[in-house]
């Protein structure tokens, strides 16, 4: 039987991906508005959601997730190109029982040559 989780950087983007929430049907919905400054750099804030159902739902903590975040990415280029992404969201709707952070911080370095 085919299962939907959402709760992490691909669907619902501020919560780790170390709790989350699964059944058989669901939905996830991200929103995401950026500004350029300079050529290869990007503001950016997002809004994410999500919901699932289905007879394994009742046994959950909740059925639905939400969270905001503010970022900053873009690439440099000597030799090679450096790309970077820094931001900090906030859960917005989550169920208790999930993590009891107030922020989550995270970023993402790559490097290709």
């Amino acid at each position: 039987m085919d299962k939907i989780a959402i709760g992490g950087r691909y669907t619902v983007r501020v919560f780790d991906g170390e709790s989350s929430l699964s059944a058989e049907r669901g939905w996830y919905w991200r929103n995401e508005a950026g500004w350029y400054f300079q050529a290869a750099h990007q503001f950016y804030l997002a809004l994410d959601g999500g919901h699932v159902s289905g007879d394994s739902a009742q046994y959950l903590l909740g059925q639905t997730l939400i969270g905001a975040a503010a970022g900053l990415r873009g690439q440099f280029k000597a030799g090679g190109s450096l790309n970077y992404d820094l931001f900090v969201g906030k859960p917005i709707k989550k169920p208790q029982g999930f993590s009891k952070r107030t922020a989550v911080f995270g970023f993402n370095l790559n490097y290709s040559f």
